[in-house]
């Protein structure tokens, strides 16, 4: 618990240090992005009829987030407080972070990756509409009828999960945060989005007004370990993609501002990552 208030505490003073790094996508991008958007809103205003007419599963809810493991970790207090208000909860996401979700009565987890989730442009920008079709295959079994999150403003994922039969999709105005790609009205439910945001922020505005928020806990993946010194707080330096790399001497600014603070840093990072890791 005291890594995340770490983290909250010296993301405003980085922030203020250091200036975020916009990304504005080129103009092919840009219509794709427009069209998928437009496609989104020409399958929600089809699929209407099938929805009215069709069985609305209230107390159900899917979560559709394919991308990486921190995406998918600040979403487990939001699966938490959509159980705890009742709902039976569906995570469609990577299989790789499963574990990342304790087993739960009314949880499951959907292993699904679509090929846009992937850090290789060469599969990413591949056939968008088969993928999205595909997308929608694997989740039509859990979406139809239910209520969905698309909780980062992904034209493909909630054309998906049209597509799959979803009762309503609710979803951000625009794709955050690394670009300024806005969706079209209808395309979906949009939850009010600041971009001064954390992520974590951003997930929580999904939930249910009131209701309570905890933060990620991994305490049943501990075992019979003992509990990690609550003072350490890890810094992940590499991403996928290298746009949204920090320069090293942010991540040396923010080390020094955790020792400061009386935090240790670890570096952590995958297998055979650790010479990149600390390059970066």
């Amino acid at each position: 618990m005291q890594t995340e208030t770490a983290t909250d505490e010296t993301r405003r003073g980085a922030a203020a240090a250091f200036p975020d790094r916009r990304i504005y996508p080129p103009w092919p991008k840009r219509v794709a992005f427009l069209a998928l958007g437009c496609a989104a809103v020409a399958a929600r205003l089809l699929t209407w009829p099938g929805r009215a007419l069709g069985t609305k599963r209230k107390d159900a809810t899917l979560v559709f987030e394919p991308f990486g493991m921190g995406d998918a970790l600040l979403l487990q207090p939001l699966v938490r407080t959509l159980l705890a208000s009742g709902k039976r909860v569906a995570f469609a996401g990577n299989p790789a972070w499963a574990p990342l979700f304790p087993a739960a009565e009314g949880f499951a987890f959907i292993p699904a990756r679509p090929a846009w989730a992937s850090p290789d442009p060469a599969r990413k920008y591949r056939g968008p509409v088969r993928d999205v079709l595909h997308a929608a295959r694997i989740l039509r079994p859990f979406a139809k009828g239910a209520e969905c999150i698309e909780p980062r403003g992904d034209p493909r994922a909630i054309l998906a999960l049209w597509l799959a039969g979803a009762s309503g999709v609710r979803s951000l105005p625009l794709y955050w945060s690394a670009t300024d790609c806005r969706l079209p009205p209808l395309a979906a439910r949009f939850v009010p989005l600041d971009r001064r945001a954390t992520r974590r922020e951003v997930s929580r505005a999904f939930a249910p007004a009131g209701a309570p928020y905890g933060r990620p806990d991994l305490s049943h993946l501990l075992g019979d370990a003992p509990a990690p010194d609550p003072k350490t707080v890890g810094l992940i330096p590499l991403t996928p993609w290298e746009g949204k790399r920090w320069p090293p001497e942010h991540w040396r600014a923010l080390a020094a501002g955790l020792r400061a603070r009386g935090f240790s840093p670890a570096l952590l990072c995958g297998p055979g990552e650790a010479e990149a890791a600390l390059r970066a």
